[in-house]
């Protein structure tokens, strides 16, 4: 799958500091967590493996790094929304869009790209528009879209038709045909949540098919659907709030409310939806982790383009943008590495499985200019451009 996406507006997480692009070789404990972990010292050889792979040191039960296969990378593109046009390596579009809203979501789709703008008008529920858009500028209206959508790795779009839940669709671009999910309540086999509960506007990828959100009286519970026999399988709940699957659609991550006080019980809680990658019978989440320490920087997917990596930031808000970004091990929860972001640094997304790009606000203000880094997991970062006014960022 590809980066799984459910974008809307960029929330700026938030601790006081920054600046620089330090690395910080830290032990990171968690009380949620067990062991520790430490970082490894050459990210561009990416050292560290995810939990269970690599030896312990019994004394002081850090995690010692290994070797790893994915090697170096050559940069990424710089991949971005701004002046009204994408901006994807050394191509430039100007889109034809039908509405003049802001654009909040920006990621590739097949040879073209997916653009989704978000409704500024100021009501009561967000509204979301996708357009699918052609190398040549020429572009596909989807319309309503719905809070979280995903793209497949076949570069076909998974959204709610209906902006609403309850009438999920599958976009082929190529074919700028619309096909219905098959989701109805009696290929639940008797799944109480789906014949009780109330559809989401909220649709992910899978290994096998698909995972949909239900609201119960007890809260929002999730649901794998395989693509095939279409039986679904209850996987999270309750509780697990606007959540993305791994790239290759095995993990996902989400929003809990748990009993951290001091961080208004906002929490993340992630695992398996199956029990290996080429599995497709679900998982439950017995297993899942829960961390309380840390949160997604926004409703984009923070999963790495490999699904190790979760890109975070520290869970206390204070001041302006993040002061640090945290990388967790996707498949437990644990922290491999902190590292400082730039001053003025207010939303971020993976460039690369070893990379970040991150936007930068000197003046503190969105609408005068941006700057744009690159920042490695050793936490050196490189200012690459500035751009005038707002800027996107596109996903993998």
């Amino acid at each position: 799958m590809k980066r799984s996406t459910g974008v809307a507006v960029i929330v700026a997480a938030a601790v006081l500091g920054g600046g620089g692009g330090t690395y910080v070789a830290a032990t990171m404990t968690d009380q949620h967590l067990g062991p520790v972990i430490s970082a490894g010292s050459t990210p561009s050889g990416d050292t560290e493996q995810p939990a269970g792979d690599g030896s312990t040191d019994a004394a002081s039960g850090h995690r010692s790094p290994v070797n790893s296969d994915e090697g170096a990378q050559a940069p990424a593109p710089l991949f971005y929304f701004a002046d009204d046009r994408i901006h994807d390596g050394d191509r430039t579009v100007r889109p034809e869009l039908t509405k003049s809203w802001p654009v909040s979501s920006l990621q590739r789709l097949g040879d073209g790209w997916l653009v989704v703008q978000l409704d500024s008008d100021g009501g009561e529920q967000e509204d979301y528009v996708g357009t699918v858009v052609y190398p040549d500028g020429s572009s596909w209206d989807l319309d309503r879209i719905g809070a979280g959508w995903d793209v497949t790795s076949d570069g076909q779009v998974l959204f709610s038709a209906d902006g609403d839940g309850g009438n999920w669709t599958r976009a082929d671009p190529k074919t700028r045909q619309l096909t219905d999910l098959d989701l109805e309540p009696d290929t639940a086999d008797g799944l109480p949540v789906m014949d009780d509960g109330e559809p989401k506007p909220w649709v992910q990828a899978t290994g096998s098919g698909f995972l949909t959100a239900w609201e119960a009286s007890d809260g929002t519970h999730l649901v794998q659907t395989d693509a095939t026999s279409g039986a679904s399988t209850e996987v999270a709940g309750p509780g697990v709030q606007r959540p993305n699957t791994s790239p290759d659609g095995s993990y996902a991550v989400g929003d809990t409310v748990g009993d951290d006080t001091e961080n208004d019980g906002q929490c993340l809680s992630g695992g398996a939806l199956a029990p290996s990658p080429s599995s497709t019978a679900p998982a439950s989440t017995d297993g899942w982790w829960h961390n309380c320490d840390f949160r997604r920087l926004s409703t984009v997917s923070p999963y790495s383009p490999n699904g190790r990596r979760l890109l975070t930031v520290d869970a206390q808000s204070d001041g302006y943008g993040p002061g640090e970004f945290d990388i967790l091990d996707a498949r437990t929860g644990a922290p491999y590495y902190m590292v400082d972001a730039p001053e003025w640094t207010y939303d971020a997304a993976w460039a690369d499985d070893q990379t970040l790009t991150v936007l930068a606000h000197p003046d503190g203000n969105s609408e005068k200019r941006t700057l744009i880094y690159r920042v490695d997991l050793a936490g050196n970062a490189d200012k690459v451009d500035k751009v005038k006014g707002k800027v996107t960022l596109g996903t993998p």
